[in-house]
């Protein structure tokens, strides 16, 4: 245990004034406020009341202030900030290794007497150090919005399991980031390859998967398992009265969190084993 606080130490102290970290790291903490007003603003000129007593699925088409108050603020914000996730801390990722890659920091650490398992288990370290930052001020952000929508906290402790999915979520997009760096190991090369797949590979590959083969695998997918852990509330209601159904180039189908959650962790697990096996593996 020492000798792993020791290792995070020195992780902290590589990143704490780390430029590319302050800006990154910033960005998320004031998109995801922004995000939110967007939302507040966009979905306030189609707001009903008619809906804000509902406890199903009708209740998520209620007022945007009934959105925004417990216990549906925890999800609304948790899909808002994926995409905060996924833009910006997705990228520390790939820079923490990439970097290191680069600069040669990596082989003068293996060489100063530093294990390729210690060294794995410093930037697992920080990964688990950065979605506890995002989760943290997810859960800040929840609060405060949630108490001044709901006028009061009565409800705040239903569905307090979205604070870990949250976790899981931005630890499966760290992973994925983190295996990329360590397999393209250029950060240039590793941050186009991340947001090409992100935004347009992995929903080609599931509209072409749709097609081709049959109409359930793409839904378990890695990436659109670890969508499905924080997925926008509305996407329930539509599949469940069938909205956007006959429009969408692929059935809207959002997994049950009972299998989204246990493949988001296996899937990041897996993504850790992969980056894991080539950090040993390759010549440094």
């Amino acid at each position: 245990m020492n000798r792993i606080i020791q290792l995070l130490r020195v992780e902290w102290i590589k990143y704490r004034q780390s430029s590319i970290f302050i800006l990154l790291g910033s960005l998320y903490m004031i998109t995801l406020p922004l995000s939110i007003w967007g939302f507040y603003r966009l979905y306030g000129l189609t707001q009903s009341t008619e809906w804000s007593n509902e406890e199903g699925p009708l209740g998520m088409l209620a007022s945007v202030e009934a959105s925004l108050s417990f216990p549906r603020i925890w999800e609304y914000v948790g899909y808002l900030g994926s995409w905060s996730v996924t833009l910006f801390i997705g990228f520390l990722g790939i820079i923490i290794i990439t970097s290191e890659v680069q600069n040669k920091t990596l082989r003068q650490s293996i060489i100063n007497g530093l294990t390729r398992k210690e060294y794995f288990t410093a930037k697992v370290g920080v990964l688990l150090a950065i979605s506890t930052f995002c989760t943290v001020f997810y859960t800040i952000v929840c609060l405060g919005l949630g108490t001044y929508f709901a006028g009061g906290v009565d409800r705040i402790l239903e569905d307090l399991w979205a604070i870990p999915r949250y976790f899981l979520m931005c630890m499966g997009y760290l992973s994925f980031a983190f295996a990329l760096g360590i397999v393209l190991r250029k950060s240039g090369f590793a941050l186009f390859s991340y947001l090409a797949y992100v935004f347009m590979f992995a929903p080609l590959l599931r509209i072409l998967t749709y097609y081709k083969l049959n109409e359930t695998i793409q839904f378990y997918f890695p990436l659109n398992v670890i969508e499905d852990v924080t997925p926008l509330p509305l996407f329930r209601v539509f599949q469940i009265i069938g909205g956007f159904q006959k429009e969408a180039p692929v059935p809207l189908k959002l997994l049950e969190y009972s299998t989204s959650v246990p493949l988001a962790l296996l899937y990041t697990l897996m993504y850790l084993g992969v980056a894991y096996w080539f950090l040993k593996k390759r010549d440094i």
